[in-house]
């Protein structure tokens, strides 16, 4: 669950800094932004995935209710996070 946890944050991190970005119109803050919810929540949720699959082929595995539910809210988070980010990064690019 630590992984799990960790990609929640970096889901809501990287939304927060996109968010950031849209409103105050600061690139950087987007390319972070999309990093943190992209690269970073994706590959931590890499990571929860192996350990679970590493869990279920064990002869006793309790499975958690509420870890597909926050898993697929990660991967909706994350992904208005790299929507946003990639909008704002596309919003200066194009004003240059």
């Amino acid at each position: 669950m630590w992984w799990l946890r960790s990609a929640a944050l970096a889901a809501v991190v990287g939304v927060g800094l996109a968010l950031v970005a849209c409103i105050g119109g600061s690139v950087v803050a987007g390319a972070v932004g999309w990093a943190f919810a992209g690269l970073v929540t994706f590959g931590l949720l890499a990571c929860f995935t192996v350990l679970d699959t590493r869990q279920r082929a064990m002869s006793v595995y309790a499975k958690s209710a509420t870890a597909g539910i926050v898993y697929g809210i990660v991967m909706a988070a994350a992904f208005v996070g790299v929507v946003l980010g990639a909008w704002s990064i596309a919003d200066w690019a194009g004003r240059l």
